[in-house]
């Protein structure tokens, strides 16, 4: 069931405010090159945020043992 568009307006609200306070931390999370695909279909309604949470740390923990295995 597609989202309304108020909720994928939240949705990209909220985005923006995670991304901001990540960026006070030093980090930007556009430098994960997999975060901006997902973070659409987020607010596209396509996946919730626990599927793009565990979608990341599969990706992350992939190059983590590539790297470590070489």
């Amino acid at each position: 069931m597609p989202r309304k568009s108020s909720s994928k307006l939240s949705s990209a609200k909220a985005f923006r405010l995670g991304e901001a306070s990540v960026r006070l931390e030093g980090f930007e999370p556009k430098d994960e090159p997999a975060y901006e695909g997902l973070r659409s279909r987020v607010i596209a309604g396509e996946i919730d945020v626990d599927e793009m949470v565990d979608q990341l740390l599969a990706l992350h923990n992939h190059a983590s043992s590539k790297t470590f295995a070489a």
